[in-house]
């Protein structure tokens, strides 16, 4: 297991290349290869040779430990300014008075940073990079840890005879906002598979949009290149994405003519 861990690192160090701000790259590498061993206090990672301390480790252990953050890659450091701590599948940073609460730990916008630095219309690199960070949620125990649950009058399977299923939502609403995360959808998407198993299928963006329309934004809610629309039932904005399951109507379309809630 040892051997494998370590065995991964050059290539988990990569992908969080692309995903950095430029002048953040060569700092955060520097770090990856410069362990200083076990400190006092600290959650120590012979896998990869790092510490998590203080703050930064209560928010790893209270918010989703191994299976949602992955390993250390970095002790803490400062990176422009803010003191910061890289692991697998995201980014620490420390700010101070911000959440209390929460040890004053934000996650960086590793995603919006992403898509800044991106071409607008290259929709295949981002694809692959959300599928690799909600990868996990195709456990749901995982998904539940991190914050996606069924919510009340919800919670049922979507279906639309004779044109497509969608499938069970499971949403994160501490997410819904009037702010759109390419890598951090409000809803994970599952469906039934062929034995009667829960398979995520989908992912799903949603905006409030009595939110949306009072902030006077004169115009529809966007990501990766892609407008959400109205479903007026529900009073929000929505755009799924069928990134483990094939969608023949298209990737971005609500129904999938593959999906059946009887399974």
């Amino acid at each position: 297991m040892l051997r494998h861990r370590l065995r991964r690192v050059p290539a988990i160090l990569a992908v969080l290349a692309l995903l950095l701000v430029p002048g953040g790259i060569a700092v955060a590498q520097h770090h990856v290869s410069s362990s200083t061993g076990p400190q006092a206090d600290c959650l120590y990672f012979e896998e990869t040779g790092h510490n998590i301390c203080g703050g930064f480790r209560r928010y790893w252990e209270t918010y989703g430990g191994l299976p949602i953050f992955g390993y250390p890659l970095t002790d803490e450091f400062v990176e422009n300014g803010l003191t910061v701590q890289y692991f697998e599948r995201a980014r620490f940073e420390w700010h101070p008075g911000v959440w209390p609460e929460r040890w004053d730990v934000l996650l960086g916008r590793l995603g919006a940073e992403m898509l800044l630095r991106s071409p607008q219309d290259d929709t295949t690199a981002m694809l692959n990079a959300l599928r690799a960070v909600v990868e996990p949620f195709k456990d749901i125990e995982v998904a539940q840890s991190a914050g996606w649950n069924l919510v009340e009058g919800l919670d049922y399977c979507f279906d639309n005879p004779g044109v497509g299923g969608m499938g069970i939502h499971y949403i994160n609403v501490d997410l819904l906002d009037t702010t759109l995360d390419p890598l951090k959808p409000e809803a994970m998407v599952y469906h039934y598979g062929p034995n009667g198993e829960l398979t995520l299928g989908a992912v799903e963006w949603i905006v409030p949009a009595d939110a949306w329309d009072a902030e006077g934004h004169g115009r529809l809610p966007e990501v990766m290149g892609h407008h959400l629309h109205l479903n007026e039932a529900l009073g929000v904005y929505v755009l799924h994405a069928w990134i483990f399951t094939e969608n023949p109507a298209g990737i971005f379309e609500d129904w999938n003519p593959n999906v059946s809630c009887s399974g």
